[in-house]
């Protein structure tokens, strides 16, 4: 289940090496950093009840990608929690610039956003920022079917090894690749393979 991003990378070795058909398609799979969140909570939430997502479009084409989109969990984690999205180039920027930078850009977005309503933006309780390019668990957010690759490299990265070595994450779906559903289908298909090959009784 590690990352295509760390694959790619070469940081683990695999003795005896790979198959060159796993191999190559682990190559032309593309994972980088196209992506990256900052998660907010807030003391309360300053956004409609009903609302999940809104958008934001930038003024300028040099801030095109940086915060366009967030997401309210509310529902989903019973506090006030708003993720903002950073995409494409912005995304790459972000991870060279200090949280409390990116913190206080994506605060004037939403006071922009929010100030026409007359609704004052609060403080943050806590904020966190990804770093998917630059974390050694990751070095990426997701994969995408790069220039020469295709969905069948997919299925390929999802082949086991000599019914020995199992491969499952979001880059191992043609399906459902770069989401979290994806990645737990994935589980679920390597865990029913590994029972049906195994040579020992499961308790």
């Amino acid at each position: 289940t590690l990352p295509l991003g760390v694959l790619k990378k070469g940081v683990v070795t695999f003795d005896p090496p790979l198959p060159e058909r796993k191999a190559g398609a682990m190559k032309r799979l593309g994972f980088d950093n196209g992506l990256n969140k900052v998660a907010m909570l807030f003391p309360h939430a300053f956004w409609r009840e009903d609302l999940d997502t809104f958008g934001h479009v930038a003024e300028h084409p040099e801030a095109r990608g940086e915060y366009f989109l967030f997401y309210s969990y509310r529902q989903v984690a019973g506090g006030a929690l708003l993720m903002g999205l950073v995409a494409g180039t912005a995304s790459k920027k972000f991870e060279e610039v200090d949280q409390q930078i990116c913190v206080a850009k994506v605060l004037k977005v939403l006071k922009d956003i929010f100030s026409k309503q007359n609704i004052e933006i609060p403080t943050p309780l806590q904020v966190v920022c990804t770093r998917w390019g630059s974390d050694p668990y990751a070095y990426g957010s997701y994969s995408h079917v790069a220039v020469g690759a295709s969905g069948t490299d997919y299925e390929i990265l999802a082949e086991p090894v000599a019914n020995r070595l199992y491969f499952a994450g979001e880059a191992t779906t043609s399906s459902h690749p770069a989401t979290m559903h994806g990645a737990y289908l994935s589980g679920l298909r390597e865990a029913a393979r590994i029972t049906e090959t195994s040579h020992y009784p499961l308790a």
